[in-house]
């Protein structure tokens, strides 16, 4: 696979705010492989639970399609979740995080 970030556009007839979509990219792993890194199933911060889709059958649904496009995908080594932040008024937020602690 050539080195590229890859993503759909998602389902444009979900009737949520965010999109569901899903992007994939590969990093260097070991000297004999690399990683293919699938991401997706986004919500909006806090709203998780207003789409009737728990954080597992996030997963499943990530891993479903990563199969479906990759039916020779190995083992699952990580999984994670974050959250990405995204003002309503579409300003980037600029500035020191004030709840973040540096540890030296």
């Amino acid at each position: 696979m050539p080195n590229a970030l890859w993503w759909d556009t998602g389902d444009q007839n979900s009737k949520w705010v965010s999109k569901p979509y899903h992007y994939i990219r590969t990093d260097s792993f070991d000297d004999n492989y690399d990683v293919l890194i699938a991401g997706g199933e986004d919500h909006r911060t806090g709203q998780a639970n207003n789409e009737n889709i728990l954080e597992p059958n996030r997963y499943d649904n990530l891993i479903a399609w990563t199969r479906k496009q990759f039916p020779d995908m190995g083992e699952i080594i990580y999984k994670w979740s974050g959250q990405v932040l995204e003002p309503i008024d579409g300003l980037a937020y600029i500035g020191k995080n004030p709840v973040m602690t540096i540890f030296t």
